[in-house]
């Protein structure tokens, strides 16, 4: 498994935040669609072995004194435990 940002934006009064999730076909397999639903926060679109976790926030919430760095990777700390969740694995 590999995660990365794949887009961020700066829009009005926040952030437009793309992380692509790179699987390999054999962790892909065990990929559960019925559990994207179930993931709060973020919009999954599944494409080839890819999984891509959308999702608007504003720097200001609950984050108001970490550097924009930081709460990207706590973002992407958070995006692989969904993730091991939705592949049915412990996080």
């Amino acid at each position: 498994m590999d995660i990365k940002i794949k887009n961020l934006e700066k829009v009005t009064e926040g952030w437009n935040l793309c992380i692509e999730v790179e699987l390999n076909p054999e962790e892909f397999s065990k990929f559960k669609h019925e559990l994207i639903n179930e993931v709060e926060d973020y919009k999954i679109t599944p494409k080839d072995n890819n999984l891509y976790f959308q999702r608007y926030f504003s720097i200001s919430e609950p984050w108001e004194d970490e550097p924009l760095e930081e709460v990207l990777n706590g973002m992407k700390d958070e995006v692989e435990y969904k993730v091991r969740e939705i592949l049915g694995e412990e996080g």
